[in-house]
């Protein structure tokens, strides 16, 4: 069985290194990853893991907010190239963690004619005072996966990872796909996905300025579509984007360990990066 994931980067170099290698130590064979214009060296990451033999490295100028038709190109190059056979479409904020050992041990599972499986996600809150490496002190996370009320939005809906297949078309996020090769969607869930949206106001601005502004250069994309990301790019050009990031639940130093109801201590991925970051440093690890 071969996993091939794919990953859409436009700067955050710090997280795009976390990300990868993450994923590359759950299961994942190879990368397809699509650059848009990064300048603060997240690009740097990428080439370094080509140079490795397990990345393919696609340089995309436009500025219009393509990401449906630029993950289908790199869900096509996985197929033909990569030979895999299934591919989980990855977000840098994303990490998709397997609940029984690795991604291939949850794979192994998938009957034959199931196709597609339907991932869910979970927000985890930032903090009041943020603090990097941002995985060691972001543990709290929403105990639903089917909302984010905590955060000003409607149903939260779940990511796709599906069989390989010659093509896809995907919607805005990753969200629903459709092929003439895929029709089966699994009732099992291998994986949940622990999704860190905002790790601090300026990674926040920066998120959004540039995918805001590219977004509205796309006519292509309805209206009906991308409605978060609309909105907020709308709050930057008004000045009022902090003043939403405020309003945005957090936890704070004195109340970091108070249990609510709609959140819940989750320490699994910090557990799993300290360990890996120890392996890497030991290796001589770019991470």
């Amino acid at each position: 069985m071969k996993l091939v994931m794919t990953l859409l980067v436009r700067d955050d170099r710090q997280a795009v290194e976390y990300n990868i290698a993450y994923h590359l130590s759950q299961g994942v064979d190879y990368i397809i990853a699509t650059d848009n214009r990064s300048r603060d060296g997240a690009r740097d990451v990428l080439l370094h893991y080509q140079k490795l033999g397990v990345l393919h490295l696609i340089d995309e100028p436009a500025d219009d907010f393509s990401q449906p038709n630029w993950v289908a190109r790199m869900a096509r190059i996985a197929y033909e190239h990569a030979h895999a056979d299934w591919v989980i479409h990855v977000d840098v904020d994303e990490y998709w963690w397997p609940l029984q050992g690795d991604f291939k041990d949850g794979l192994k599972a998938i009957g034959p004619e199931e196709d597609i499986l339907q991932i869910h996600r979970f927000n985890f809150w930032p903090l009041t005072e943020p603090k990097e490496p941002f995985w060691r002190h972001m543990v709290h996370r929403e105990v639903q996966h089917s909302i984010t009320s905590a955060f000003g939005g409607g149903p939260l809906p779940p990511k796709i990872c599906h069989r390989a297949v010659p093509e896809v078309d995907l919607n805005v996020g990753n969200h629903k796909i459709s092929s003439p090769y895929l029709s089966a969607v699994s009732d099992q869930k291998p994986f949940i996905i622990f999704h860190f949206p905002y790790r601090s106001y300026e990674q926040l601005e920066d998120k959004i300025s540039k995918g805001g502004k590219a977004l509205r250069a796309n006519k292509q994309i309805p209206e009906s579509l991308a409605g978060r990301w609309r909105l907020l790019y709308d709050l930057y050009l008004r000045g009022q984007l902090q003043e939403w990031y405020q309003s945005v639940p957090k936890i704070s130093p004195l109340t970091e360990d108070a249990q609510e109801s709609r959140i819940t201590k989750d320490t699994r991925l910090r557990d799993f990066m300290e360990e890996l970051m120890v392996r890497s440093s030991m290796a001589g690890s770019k991470v």
